[in-house]
């Protein structure tokens, strides 16, 4: 689990910065996320993770 944390933590960055957003645009945090996928492929566990953490960050803002 915390490999999956430590490989995904610049991906969290990233969503953090972007919740900050006004607008919450859902295309373009698929492309977001569709672009870090063309450089590295996140795995079903971290595909997991990263989804759970999104969900967490919505809900807290």
């Amino acid at each position: 689990m915390l490999s999956v944390n430590n490989y995904l933590w610049d991906l969290a960055d990233l969503i953090r910065s972007y919740m900050k957003s006004e607008v919450f645009n859902r295309k373009e945090f698929e492309i977001l996320i569709n672009s870090y996928n063309s450089v590295r492929k996140l795995s079903d566990l971290e595909n997991k993770e990263l989804k759970n953490y999104c969900k967490m960050m919505i809900l807290d803002t």
